[in-house]
């Protein structure tokens, strides 16, 4: 019975988890190479976007923690281990949902245009630098060469964005898992029945 309790919360939260980042992603990798909104825009759009789904992230993870947390019965408690194995099940979903997400993107906006983007984002950052007088003699060696491996790269596979992608998520699922299990686990209560 906990184990379909556990397997039904992860998937229903890992799913509605994973559509808010997936549609992240998508509105994340549009704005930032795809768009033509002036660098110091898409950045800023980026990084309120950005804030705004971590802030959101953590709280479903942890509201989703601690509803199957309220799924136990007080005199068993709820151990630090429950939680953290729940957030990083959880995570890893996103994870997948995440990296299929990107694949299929990538294929429908063109992988062509993601490195297009990329290379005219750092044109931008380099006319940014320039106009607001940083020396472009001590980084110019590595934007070339930064320049020649985005210019060189080839759409990775659905498996290799995948496997990507979790261990990002996974990593960071690990230290959510972390402080949302602190929080959430409980002791069990011992009823005298006398």
């Amino acid at each position: 019975m906990k184990n379909n309790i556990f397997w039904n919360d992860v998937l229903r939260g890992g799913a509605i988890l994973g559509l808010i980042m997936c549609l992240s992603t998508i509105f994340e990798n549009y704005v930032m190479y795809y768009s033509s909104m002036p660098m110091m825009t898409a950045a800023i759009t980026y990084l309120v976007e950005w804030i705004v789904v971590v802030g959101i992230y953590i709280w479903l993870i942890y509201r989703y923690t601690k509803n199957y947390a309220n799924k136990f019965d007080v005199r068993t408690g709820f151990d630090f281990g429950s939680g953290f194995g729940f957030v990083v099940t959880l995570t890893l979903l996103v994870a997948i949902m995440v990296g299929m997400t990107n694949t299929i993107f990538y294929s429908i906006m063109g992988f062509d245009g993601f490195v297009d983007g990329y290379l005219s984002r750092l044109d931008e950052l380099s006319m940014y630098l320039q106009t607001h007088g940083v020396p472009m003699e001590s980084i110019q060696d590595d934007m070339t060469k930064l320049r020649d491996n985005v210019a060189t790269l080839e759409q990775p596979s659905m498996l290799s964005s995948i496997l990507g992608t979790i261990s990002n998520y996974v990593f960071i699922g690990v230290f959510i898992g972390v402080i949302v299990a602190f929080v959430v686990r409980r002791r069990p209560i011992f009823i005298d029945n006398e």
